[in-house]
């Protein structure tokens, strides 16, 4: 959240048109694979849809930050574009995830989590 509202003056520039796009779908990304990673390591029942659940809440929680992004600031702007990185981010994880549910399941098995 705090790397949603804040200044972005002091962030380096990279020479890359839209770049704040792929930092979004980075982000979003790691911000997945922390949430999803969670679920597939300490939960056991209701795997589909606790995804399911995971996934929309971050959908909507990039929304909703990029409607603080434009009432709470001034330094920084709501953008669609935002959101449909930040969306990016977060269907690419879920899709490689519900892909791998059984190797990673078997995986939490061998180390025995």
């Amino acid at each position: 959240m705090y790397l949603s509202l804040m200044p972005t003056d002091n962030l380096p520039a990279l020479e890359i048109e839209q770049a704040d796009k792929l930092y979004h779908l980075i982000a979003y990304v790691f911000l997945s694979l922390t949430w999803f990673s969670y679920f597939i390591v300490f939960k056991n029942k209701q795997q589909n849809l606790s995804f399911n659940i995971i996934a929309a809440a971050l959908i909507v929680f990039g929304i909703v930050v990029e409607v603080l992004q434009s009432t709470l600031t001034d330094y920084r702007t709501f953008d669609w574009w935002d959101i449909l990185s930040n969306s990016a981010g977060t269907l690419i994880v879920y899709f490689i995830f519900k892909l791998n549910k059984t190797k990673l399941v078997k995986l939490r098995h061998q180390l025995n989590v």
